[in-house]
């Protein structure tokens, strides 16, 4: 299930938490901070969460909130000023780690707008690459 969707739907508010520390169990207590949870956000531009190529602690924090918490969204460091560069691999590496959302910062533009979404969908109408074995799991669909 994804919590925060199911508000959404049901046009209910949406309560969450926002996660500025690294580490799975920072993450995890913040999840089971409060049942009535829909988001959680891991802040990887503000917090001390990195997101840096072969530093896991973004990645291990998502895993370790799993499929049946709040619904996990990541903000991203790089900002949509460079969403066809930096952004691009940021977002492509917090979704194949399992996040079922994303923030990009100070995208203010049609075109950057455009840009975060390419990034984050697979061909034909995005430019992500396939490599996780798993994320599409979590969207109930098949590789």
């Amino acid at each position: 299930t994804h919590p925060l969707l199911t508000a959404f739907r049901a046009s209910k508010p949406a309560f969450g938490a926002w996660i500025t520390l690294p580490g799975v169990l920072s993450a995890r207590t913040a999840a089971a901070s409060s049942p009535h949870l829909s988001w959680v956000v891991l802040d990887c531009e503000h917090g001390a969460i990195s997101i840096q190529p072969g530093a896991a602690e973004s990645a291990h924090a998502i895993a370790g909130l799993g499929a049946a918490a709040p619904t996990t969204i990541v903000r991203i460091p790089a900002t949509g000023a460079c969403a066809d560069r930096s952004a691009g691999w940021q977002i492509k590496y917090v979704l194949d780690a399992g996040a079922r959302g994303i923030i990009v910062p100070m995208v203010s533009t049609r075109a950057q707008a455009e840009s975060v979404v390419a990034a984050s969908r697979f061909p034909p109408r995005g430019v992500r690459g396939f490599g996780s074995p798993f994320t599409h799991l979590a969207w109930g669909t098949s590789a």
